[in-house]
């Protein structure tokens, strides 16, 4: 992992909280800290029906994250979560494995940055 990767989440973050939340550092205190409390499941819905072998399933955890993910950031953990969707619509349980190890590095790396942006922007 990269620190210019995270770099680049910290950049979208401060893009994000003027387009998506109108300035609101409140409530993108209230939506940051909703994520992080929250994205465990969304990861294990995945992680599950990928082990399922569960294509609907991951077709419907992929995207219900996908969305929570967009308050947040339009970066490569969008595009990796477009090719599951991808790998889910054509059952290629074959690339789901490797794509899902991407996922999580792209969300460690989300996740340091909010983390990073939340101790450095939000005050209590």
């Amino acid at each position: 992992m990269s620190s210019s990767d995270k770099e680049k989440y910290l950049q979208k973050l401060h893009e994000h909280k003027d387009s998506i939340f109108a300035g609101s550092e409140n409530l993108m205190k209230e939506c940051v800290d909703m994520f992080l409390q929250t994205y465990e499941n969304h990861i294990e819905k995945i992680e599950s029906s990928i082990q399922r072998t569960d294509f609907n399933g991951l077709k419907d955890a992929v995207h219900k994250y996908k969305g929570s993910l967009k308050l947040f950031t339009d970066g490569m953990i969008i595009e990796v979560c477009k090719q599951l969707e991808q790998t889910a619509q054509t059952q290629n349980g074959s690339k789901s494995g490797e794509l899902f190890q991407e996922l999580m590095t792209e969300n460690d790396l989300l996740c340091q940055a909010l983390q990073e942006y939340s101790s450095t922007h939000f005050k209590g």
